[in-house]
């Protein structure tokens, strides 16, 4: 559903691209996740965040290339240090948030 990037250290994870937040929460599974809204039915998820970048909630508008969190290991099981990324699209629907869209391939969208 998605892809893992590793690192040893905490490091920013940054926004992939403007947009709007529409999921800011912590899940057993998810850890602390950020789920950003891009327009046109796209939207990112950052998952296992270690913390969330200060002033930001639900309805904050980020610009690409912003610092969103930090790469961590969040969740309710042990796990190393990393960043679950997804691309997602689909029609936004506030009962079933985020996990009602479908998850592509980010590799996809290279040329």
């Amino acid at each position: 559903k998605g892809i893992d990037l590793h690192t040893a250290g905490p490091v920013d994870i940054y926004s992939g691209a403007d947009g709007t937040i529409v999921e800011k929460l912590y899940r057993d599974d998810y850890g602390n996740m950020l789920v950003i809204d891009h327009g046109g039915g796209v939207f990112t998820r950052y998952a296992h965040l270690e913390r969330f970048e200060p002033g930001l909630e639900t309805g904050s508008i980020v610009t690409a290339g912003q610092v969103i969190g930090v790469m961590g290991s969040t969740a309710s099981y042990r796990i190393p240090r990393h960043l679950h990324y997804e691309v997602l699209t689909g029609e936004w629907g506030a009962r079933a948030g985020s996990f009602a869209l479908t998850p592509v391939d980010p590799f996809s969208f290279l040329p």
